[in-house]
């Protein structure tokens, strides 16, 4: 969490920046715009767009909104798991800004024709603050991906074909029962909303429990390449099963600190009850929820000798953590080494030097597939290939250009 969050401005005052996903209208309380956190993941062998790919992952990803989700006041006073899962409008399709679907159809491959690696778009997902959730929500969702990767059966019952509903009233349908999902704090998730394609309903709770099954099963069979894989995995897989317990037993003391929505509930509940209010029998209270919502989600200020209210959070929560602020700002300032990723942001910030000392001449272009300036250009469509020598020159050709 440390870095600089805000932009000065010439009048002294500064622009702060807010990570949640919703912007309000605090005079109607309606959501003007959304945002969350698309996940971009490297895939091999799923054939994207495919009706067994969506009956796989949507149902997962509509029942994760009870792990990844960063809480949400409502302007009835309702707290829901999820500020994103109340703005999807259909389950798969085209587009990520208008009609906004949760998994993206798109064909993408970032990789040109030279791998046969695709890019998972997932578009449903909170941005979450507590670095613990982050890692949990990414890591269940990767051995999930690595299932369908090698044809492991996901899959229970749910089907896309059902009650004879037309594609686009399915696809209508699977963001209503998101929304549903979301609101199903209260209950602990345990309401049955997820139409299954026989007709049964199952509950968000339930459904994430047989997925950890299924995926508890599948890492106890699974060949690792690594020792370090194998022990990550198994960590997830156990804090997973830790996460899905807490919830069952409503055991706030453990949620606290480590999943955003509970936290942030905790932070408005125990505010509303020092000052003699209750968190759901007080609609004109509602700017002030909205406040301690919102703020929840205030990056720190550069400079700044007052901590925000989420500083305050993670200290109190510190044990919870998992990486120091050192370690989060070396992750900032460099990407993985041998990857494309490295390559682009090496390139980047040996241009952007040059452009500081005057000597930026030309134009540049950094795609996803190649890099170039000057008319020099330096093929990088692999993610996962860092070719050492070639790279080097190419620098080595824009320093001295």
């Amino acid at each position: 969490m440390a870095g600089i969050f805000s932009v000065p401005r010439d009048n002294g005052s500064c622009l702060v920046l807010i990570k949640n996903n919703l912007a309000h209208n605090l005079e109607d309380s309606n959501p003007l715009a959304s945002f969350g956190a698309h996940e971009n993941i490297q895939v091999f062998d799923i054939p994207m767009g495919d009706q067994s790919v969506n009956d796989a992952l949507i149902p997962f990803l509509m029942s994760r909104q009870i792990i990844g989700g960063a809480g949400c006041v409502l302007s009835s006073g309702e707290y829901c798991y999820s500020q994103r899962g109340l703005m999807m409008e259909y389950g798969w399709g085209n587009n990520t800004t208008h009609n906004r679907s949760m998994i993206s159809g798109h064909r993408e491959s970032h990789t040109g024709s030279y791998t046969q690696s695709r890019r998972l778009h997932i578009i449903t997902g909170d941005s979450n603050m507590l670095e613990y959730q982050t890692w949990l929500k990414l890591a269940i969702t990767n051995i999930i991906v690595a299932m369908m990767e090698t044809s492991a059966s996901v899959q229970f019952g749910y089907s896309l074909k059902r009650v004879a509903l037309p594609d686009d009233k399915i696809r209508e349908q699977i963001a209503i029962e998101m929304a549903d999902v979301s609101r199903d704090f209260i209950n602990h998730g345990r309401t049955p909303l997820i139409t299954l394609g026989d007709g049964s309903l199952v509950s968000a709770y339930d459904l994430q429990a047989r997925y950890w099954e299924a995926a508890d099963k599948f890492v106890r069979k699974a060949r690792f390449e690594s020792e370090r894989w194998e022990q990550e995995t198994k960590e997830a897989m156990s804090a997973w099963q830790s996460i899905l317990h807490a919830i069952y037993r409503n055991d706030t003391d453990y949620l606290e600190g480590r999943l955003d929505h509970t936290t942030k509930y905790v932070v408005i509940r125990e505010y509303l009850k020092r000052t003699g209010k209750d968190l759901f029998q007080y609609p004109s209270l509602l700017a002030e929820k909205h406040t301690f919502d919102v703020m929840y989600h205030r990056l720190p200020i550069s400079g700044s000798n007052a901590p925000t209210l989420f500083e305050r959070i993670r200290n109190h929560y510190k044990s919870r953590m998992l990486f120091s602020d050192a370690e989060i700002d070396q992750a900032v300032e460099n990407p993985p080494q041998k990857t494309r990723a490295f390559m682009r942001g090496k390139c980047a910030a040996t241009l952007h030097g040059l452009k500081k000392q005057g000597r930026l001449d030309g134009s540049s272009i950094l795609n996803w597939d190649s890099l170039s300036y000057q008319g020099a250009r330096f093929e990088i469509a692999d993610p996962l290939m860092y070719k050492k020598d070639g790279f080097e020159t190419f620098l080595h050709k824009i320093e001295v250009s």
